[in-house]
């Protein structure tokens, strides 16, 4: 028991005599102003130094940035949610100056040091905060929209775009040319290809560029069928038929492949004729009374669709022709 007691009184005296001396230590003072460093214009960001200080413990650090009238300098404002250390010049503080309040903390206490005014505030010209970025659905034939992202400095700013093709092995963009809008439609010699938009915003101080990120891959769209294959020529045994690819959208260049189908009269129960893989095809007698379907697959950078003809009218024989006449023979 008194082991115990010996222990618990020696805890005590600890506590006791840390509490002593951070009530005997004495609060921050500061030895040297807080310095506001930067360009005084619309738009840019200023830092604040901590200033020099005196303390037992290092302290720690808070910031309050406050505007002030030109004329005015101890008639000060608290800007809201200024609070660390750095500090973006607003359009509505030209002509005024800024100053900081540092407060230095230790476990003595608190002090507080105000940096000097700054000079005037003065209109600035713009400065990319947050870059460009492109909106859409990166395929053929839709439409971007390019975000010009967010920008300092004194308003009004008025805003110039250019867009850019960019290779997908290199790091090469070249622009295309016409693109200067907020808009831009893909083309087809997009696809396969990333893009970036360039903005320039300009207002009456000067002007700045700011890039967007590259897009990934632009797609190419999937051939769409809009016209049926067609079967030409005559259904007679023996003649050479041709079949037209049809009607196709879709991104360029769209290659076509062909399958000839052999089906029963009403145009069903069909079955693909070997080697028949081209626009044209020869009749064969075996094939009189039957129907003919060919089937054109369309493919291109995005894939392949297939299309199917209606199916043709019978396929006729030839009726016998006389080549040479009968001739009789005998006394």
């Amino acid at each position: 028991m008194r082991g115990w007691m010996t222990s618990l009184l020696g805890a005590l005296a600890v506590l006791l005599l840390t509490a002593a001396a951070a009530s005997a230590e004495a609060p921050p003072k500061h030895r040297g102003a807080p310095k506001i460093s930067g360009s005084f214009e619309d738009g840019r960001v200023l830092t604040v130094s901590e200033g020099r200080w005196k303390a037992t413990t290092q302290p720690t650090f808070s910031y309050q940035w406050e505007v002030c009238l030109p004329k005015q300098l101890t008639t000060c404002t608290l800007i809201p949610g200024a609070e660390s250390a750095s500090y973006r010049i607003a359009s509505s503080e030209i002509a005024d100056r800024l100053r900081a309040i540092v407060t230095a903390t230790t476990p003595g206490g608190k002090a507080v040091a105000n940096s000097h005014p700054t000079k005037k505030i003065k209109p600035g010209s713009p400065i990319a905060v947050e870059a460009p970025a492109i909106v859409g659905s990166l395929q053929e034939g839709t439409t971007l929209t390019a975000d010009p992202g967010n920008w300092a400095g004194t308003p009004p700013m008025s805003f110039h775009y250019q867009w850019e093709r960019c290779a997908v092995l290199s790091a090469i963009c070249e622009e295309i040319a016409g693109a200067t809008a907020a808009t831009y439609t893909l083309q087809a010699l997009d696809v396969a290809s990333k893009l970036l938009v360039q903005v320039k915003a300009s207002n009456a101080y000067g002007s700045a560029t700011a890039s967007s990120a590259e897009t990934p891959v632009v797609g190419a769209i999937l051939p769409v069928n809009k016209l049926l294959p067609v079967i030409g020529g005559l259904l007679q045994d023996g003649q050479l038929l041709s079949a037209t690819s049809g009607l196709w959208s879709g991104t360029e260049p769209i290659s076509y492949a062909y399958r000839w189908l052999l089906c029963n009269a009403a145009g069903e129960s069909c079955s693909e004729i070997g080697g028949a893989s081209g626009s044209m095809l020869k009749l064969l007698s075996t094939e009189i009374g039957d129907t003919l379907r060919v089937v054109v697959t369309a493919t291109n950078g995005a894939g392949s669709t297939e299309a199917t003809s209606a199916p043709t009218e019978l396929i006729a024989g030839i009726l016998p022709k006389n080549t040479g006449l009968p001739s009789i023979s005998g006394l």
